[in-house]
C-alpha cells in the first residue's frame, strides 16, 4: 500500500516474504521496519544519504530509543543498498518475545531517537506507526496464509495438470 498515515507497506520477496512499512523524513532520512523470515529478525533499517563512510558487513554499536523507554543496543550490520544508499540493520530476534516488545514500543511511542558512539544520528516521528504496523501485520498473516507457487510457472505443463499415476 502506497500511504498508511504516511508510511509506505510492502513485501520484501528476499527476505522470505516479509512485509515491512518504510517512510522517509527530513533531510531525506529513512527509516524501515519489517520480518526477515530468513534469519528469524524484525529488522529496523534506518538510511541517510550522507553517511557514505558506512562500510557494508561492518558492525556499528547503536541505540535505539522509542520515547523515554529504555534503549535498544546492539550491533547494527552496515548495508550499501543498490544505488549507493548506504544504511543500518538492527536485527531483532524473534525469540523470548523480543520483537514483540520492539513492536509494541514502535507503535506506542511518538519518535525514536538513533545513537552511534552517544551521539544522535537521527531523531524521527512516528506519526502513524500505529496504524502502519498494524498493516504490516496483517500483511504478513496474509503472505503466510496464501498458498505457495510450485514448480517451474513457465513451463508448458503445470504441477495441477501432472497425473500423479500416470
Amino acid at each position: 500500500k502506497e500511504n498508511v498515515r504516511g508510511w509506505f507497506i510492502g513485501v520484501d520477496r528476499s527476505l522470505g516474504n516479509g512485509c515491512f512499512m518504510s517512510s522517509s523524513f527530513e533531510r531525506g532520512t529513512s527509516l524501515r521496519v519489517g520480518f526477515d523470515f530468513n534469519n528469524s529478525t524484525l529488522d529496523f533499517v534506518i538510511s541517510d544519504p550522507g553517511w557514505r563512510s558506512i562500510e557494508a558487513g561492518k558492525l556499528y554499536p547503536i541505540k535505539v530509543q522509542f520515547g523515554n523507554r529504555n534503549p535498544w543496543t546492539g550491533d547494527a550490520l552496515g548495508l550499501d543498498w543498490s544505488g549507493g544508499l548506504k544504511s543500518l540493520v538492527l536485527s531483532v530476534r524473534f525469540e523470548n518475545e523480543q520483537a514483540t516488545a520492539f513492536i509494541r514500543e514502535l507503535q506506542q511511542m511518538r519518535a525514536v531517537t538513533v545513537q552511534y558512539e552517544d551521539k544522535t544520528i537521527a531523531k524521527l516521528s512516528l506519526r502513524g506507526s500505529y496504524v502502519a504496523m498494524e498493516e504490516v501485520l496483517n500483511c504478513q498473516i496474509n503472505v503466510l496464509d496464501s498458498p505457495t507457487i510450485s514448480g517451474d510457472p513457465f513451463s508448458q505443463t503445470s504441477a495441477a495438470d501432472a497425473d500423479p499415476f500416470d
